[in-house]
């Protein structure tokens, strides 16, 4: 089943308030799927240099314009995290933040190698979008295994699917619910911000092959659509598919759009639901 859940956000980032010693790191890394380097931040909560704690993880994708530095500076993802977690609404997480722009394609952005793909659609929107040879048949999961890998190797990060979650923003959305798809049971929590599923900007419109009808219990769906959202009914529609398949999804409706000003908020009220804080 889903809810639809209409909120007015009452979070609002204390400026001014420290909570600690959290910190972002950026790294490079050397992939074989891209065959170049990637650039991933990872915020580090306060805590992560003083102890031997295996964190929760999120995994946290930007949209089709973005890059690594779109929720660390567009997000204010810091300030976001540090708020939540000082005020003990959100447990302590390690949250990613890859770079999953396809190529060259995306923006004029010149990360070369994952466009090479010969049997990609050649509609230039699509490629804008998607470059990763359909998600599904070509190397994005890959890609995508690659950053999971990373942060298994160089941080504390839990193995345990339920301290794992994956979400992002339009067209990270659309990679969120691939990677759910592909990886049934690992991701305790997706999260789809003003998701981009249907229409002409995904390669098979008619194709709901982003669900899964096997999903095992336990992985659960959040949706947020802003009232003035143009991808609203995409939003609404794949939460409707969702309950056809029986596979819980939470529908939040507020007020925004299309813009980080609705996606800092539906942020914030996705980690309430993923990773409540819960006393020790």
């Amino acid at each position: 089943m889903y809810r639809i859940v209409r909120v007015v956000i009452g979070f609002v980032l204390c400026a001014g308030m420290v909570y600690g010693e959290s910190r972002m790191d950026t790294v490079s890394m050397p992939t074989l799927s891209a065959k170049n380097n990637r650039p991933v931040v990872f915020y580090l909560p306060d805590g992560y240099d003083s102890d031997t704690t295996y964190y929760p993880v999120l995994f946290l994708l930007h949209g089709i314009n973005g890059d690594e530095y779109s929720w660390p500076r567009n997000g204010a993802i810091k300030n976001v995290m540090d708020s939540l977690i000082g005020h003990r609404i959100v447990r302590p997480c390690v949250v990613v933040m890859p770079n999953t722009n396809a190529g060259e394609y995306i923006w004029g952005k010149r990360y070369k190698g994952m466009e090479d793909n010969r049997d990609i659609k050649t509609h230039s929107l699509t490629r804008n979008i998607l470059g990763y040879f359909k998600n599904r048949k070509g190397n994005f999961i890959d890609y995508f295994d690659e950053i999971v890998m990373l942060a298994y190797a160089r941080y504390r990060v839990s193995e345990q699917a339920e301290d794992r979650i994956v979400a992002g923003l339009s067209n990270g959305s659309y990679q969120a619910a691939t990677i759910a798809n592909m990886h049934p049971g690992q991701y305790a929590w997706v999260g789809l911000f003003s998701p981009v599923i249907f229409g002409s900007q995904t390669p098979e419109p008619d194709e709901d092959w982003c669900i899964t009808p096997e999903l095992p219990e336990g992985t659960r769906f959040f949706v947020s659509v802003g009232k003035a959202d143009i991808f609203r009914s995409y939003g609404v529609r794949y939460c409707e598919l969702l309950h056809k398949k029986h596979i819980p999804c939470v529908l939040v409706s507020s007020k925004g759009g299309h813009d980080w000003k609705a996606w800092r908020n539906d942020f914030a009220t996705f980690m309430r639901y993923a990773f409540p804080y819960t006393k020790q």
